[in-house]
């Protein structure tokens, strides 16, 4: 399908959530690097493991940055590239499926997997390909179905749409 008002909105709701994270996460980072760097922060006797908490603290925080960012300029590319007619499940698809009676409505990106948001009354969760349930997915049309076998029990997936 070429893409729709209804996936271009769900990219702009997607990217202001990311943006509103990686504001706080900034904001994080900022002090993590703030304490991991601050003279009480310093080790008292080789024990004291503050320091070296806080510097892990600081370099995972910026990790995230980093990762937002580049999930961020991604997602930005979806919105800017020309529209794709895809009649299968692949990165860059808004994909509306049904899952044990129940219609759900996915992203699929290589970017942000997890990553979740309220749109419209509903959750949108991203999926990334490279996931159990993204691999188990990917590739499908309009009306094929696949059985994802999880811990607890077997859920059937039937492809309903694709933007």
């Amino acid at each position: 399908m070429i893409t729709s008002p209804h996936k271009t909105k769900v990219l702009n709701a997607f990217l202001d959530a990311l943006t509103s994270e990686l504001k706080t996460m900034k904001d994080f980072a900022r002090s993590a690097n703030e304490d991991a760097t601050h003279e009480e922060a310093q080790s008292e006797d080789k024990h004291d493991t503050r320091a070296i908490e806080a510097a892990y603290l600081a370099k995972g925080q910026a990790k995230r940055v980093n990762d937002l960012e580049a999930t961020l300029r991604e997602f930005q590319k979806l919105l800017e590239s020309p529209p794709q007619q895809r009649d299968r499940v692949s990165s860059g698809c808004l994909v509306k499926y049904e899952c044990d009676g129940e219609i759900l409505e996915s992203l699929f990106s290589t970017f942000g997997g997890g990553t979740r948001i309220e749109f419209e009354s509903k959750i949108i969760q991203i999926i990334n390909p490279h996931s159990p349930l993204g691999e188990a997915l990917e590739g499908l049309k309009v009306g094929e179905e696949v059985t994802f076998e999880t811990k607890n029990h077997d859920k059937n997936y039937r492809i309903l749409e694709i933007n």
